[in-house]
């Protein structure tokens, strides 16, 4: 065997331990995070389980193929744009998982994952300083999102029940027995209360917390990411296909690495 197969087969044992390790990690943390009580079916926190392993995979799969389209030259070309872009998908993407899964806590760590991949491929700059600016921009996007888009889609999607019950009752009909009438009632009264809950009790708080936490932990761990890469440079490929050198993305971490602190106070 030479150098360059003996290379090869090096970095396919590493990429199929890291492949079991992921997996282990994923079903590990599944079973860590939904645990199953006395009152609770068991079938039911199976079927949560698969549930978020599924949601986790296909979220996996098409991060993979951002990370495979950052390396084009459409994309250093044009990063602006797509930063942009990558930033009212990721509010879609957590707008639908919000939908699917139906809980803050298992979405928390898959929305971390998306923050970590969207600020991974701001690597794929032409340069370090179209790095920082295309960072800036982030950083301006997510300040924008906080303050207006999020509130904005909560609003949209606090009051889309009572708006779907009115235009039942606008284009239903018209003629109600007494029982009808008084059902009609109850889940209008029923939709209020749900308004009312969402928007004055704790929730609010809930969802700001949630949002200003992912935003940091990915922040935090995307230091720990590009040491990481520097010590697996070889077998991970992603900096070398971005054209930068191991030395390059030292100055790569240090940047994100005091990005944390003023990131805090934004």
């Amino acid at each position: 065997i030479g150098d360059v197969e003996e290379v090869e087969n090096a970095m396919g044992r590493m990429g199929s331990a890291f492949l079991v390790l992921g997996s282990y990690i994923t079903l590990k943390g599944s079973s860590s995070i939904i645990i199953g009580d006395e009152t609770s079916k068991n079938d039911h926190v199976v079927a949560k389980r698969a549930h978020f392993i599924w949601a986790s995979l296909c979220l996996q799969a098409m991060i993979l193929c951002l990370l495979e389209f950052s390396y084009s030259d459409s994309y250093k070309n044009d990063i602006y744009r797509y930063v942009v872009m990558f930033k009212f998908g990721q509010i879609a993407f957590d707008v639908i998982l919000s939908h699917v899964i139906r809980d803050k806590l298992l979405i928390a760590p898959l929305l971390v994952l998306i923050q970590m991949s969207e600020i991974l491929v701001t690597i794929g700059a032409r340069d370090f300083v179209e790095f920082t600016l295309s960072f800036l921009v982030k950083i301006s996007l997510i300040v924008v999102q906080r303050l207006f888009i999020y509130p904005f889609i909560h609003t949209i999607l606090t009051l889309l029940p009572r708006w779907n019950l009115l235009a039942r009752h606008s284009f239903g009909r018209k003629a109600l027995t007494r029982k009808e009438k008084k059902q009609r009632e109850a889940r209008w009264k029923k939709v209020n209360e749900n308004i009312e809950l969402q928007t004055e009790g704790v929730e609010p708080l809930v969802d700001s917390i949630t949002i200003y936490s992912v935003e940091k932990t990915g922040g935090i761990l995307l230091p720990f990411m590009c040491l990481f890469l520097m010590l697996l440079y070889r077998e991970t490929e992603i900096a070398m296909n971005y054209n930068i050198n191991q030395h390059e993305l030292l100055y790569y971490g240090t940047f994100a690495f005091y990005m944390i602190i003023w990131t805090c106070i934004v």
